[in-house]
């Protein structure tokens, strides 16, 4: 047995949330790259810092994570932990 947990699914892209962040990061992109070009780089920074992090933020979402499927135990139930207090 090599160790290998096989209980992983694929969670789909949210393609419309890449484009927002495309388009929010595109325009904060361009108004960084103006303020420098013009002259103004200190208040570039106020623009450049979003601009990244909405960058970060597509890269995150165009990368497909694994979501770990819950064991089946055979009990039918999704946990064997207790799901609460009993009366």
């Amino acid at each position: 047995m090599s160790g290998v947990d096989l209980r992983t699914s694929r969670r789909k892209i949210a393609w419309s949330s890449v484009v927002v962040a495309a388009c929010i990061w595109a325009a904060l992109g361009w108004l960084t790259y103006h303020l420098v070009d013009i002259g103004h780089p200190w208040y570039s920074v106020i623009s450049a810092i979003p601009a990244g992090v909405f960058f970060v933020a597509m890269i995150g979402l165009l990368t497909e994570k694994e979501e770990l499927i819950p064991p089946d135990d055979g009990t039918g139930s999704e946990s064997s932990a207790p799901s609460g207090p009993t009366t």
